[in-house]
């Protein structure tokens, strides 16, 4: 299989239309067998969140460009707060396989949508041969010494939520975290080493093959003093499997940038 993670910065970008044609030609050419997809942002236009898919949702408009290259997936997206106030902004994952089911989990506080600190998981379950596979797509926030806010309460609710997915009675499932973990790699003692210690594999490290590391490269929203390329894009997987390749796409080298975010994808 092949995965993909990218944060789209959706309708922030200069040259939007074009970025977008980007990204469904890379995707068009690899086609991806399962994408995780956040900042997937539309208009936001009353006081409350809604589930509606408008006309500028941009996963939707990419699954159309996508439709019409003779690439077809099913959508799935929920809103997860108010972002940049002006956008419902949420989380996206498209599968070339039916989806068996789907699982939306508030892993933050429930804050109003209004709050950016209001945050979601989106997973699907897939079966292939015969055994249940969760792919959740995941935008984290920072980390926070308060253990009741930020990184650690949302991962300590991820966590709690997907030992009932683990252990079925079908068998134990294979799941892969795929997203914006806001949690640089080389950052000691915090989200990512966390991760690690609740025995998560990194595919990055996994992989035979890997090219590229740093998933972000300058100063961004959230990264304002950031000076130096670090990795906070991930796909990490519930244990360890073979991993033939690891890669950062939408750099520039390896398919042209499109977000403020480079993209990972991996083949298992």
């Amino acid at each position: 299989m092949k995965l993909l993670t990218l944060n789209t910065h959706s309708w922030l970008e200069e040259n939007q239309q074009e970025k977008l044609t980007y990204l469904a030609e890379k995707i068009a050419t690899e086609a991806y067998d399962l994408i995780a997809l956040q900042e997937v942002n539309q208009l936001w236009t009353n006081d409350n969140q809604t589930t509606e898919l408008k006309a500028d949702n941009f996963g939707g408009l990419l699954v159309k460009a996508l439709a019409e290259k003779e690439l077809f997936y099913e959508y799935h997206w929920v809103p997860v707060h108010l972002g940049f106030n002006k956008y419902d902004e949420g989380l996206a994952i498209l599968s070339r396989q039916p989806v068996n089911q789907t699982k939306e989990i508030l892993i933050s506080n429930d804050y109003a949508f209004a709050d950016h600190r209001r945050r979601k998981a989106l997973g699907v379950e897939l079966i292939i041969n015969g055994r249940s596979h969760w792919f959740f797509s995941l935008h984290f926030s920072w980390w926070q010494q308060n253990p009741d806010e930020g990184f650690q309460k949302e991962w300590r609710t991820l966590s709690a939520q997907l030992q009932d997915l683990k252990h079925q009675q079908t068998g134990e499932a294979l799941i892969f975290l795929l997203g914006d973990f806001n949690n640089p790699a080389q950052e000691k003692e915090q989200g990512y080493q966390l991760i690690h210690a609740d025995g998560w594999q990194d595919t990055f490290l996994l992989a035979e093959k890997t090219s590229g590391s740093a998933t972000v490269e300058a100063e961004i929203t959230g990264w304002e003093n950031n000076q130096q390329g670090i990795r906070i894009d991930y796909i990490f997987v519930s244990e360890k499997i073979p991993v033939h390749s690891s890669q950062v796409c939408f750099d520039g080298q390896n398919a042209p940038v499109v977000s403020d975010h480079y993209g990972v994808e991996i083949a298992f």
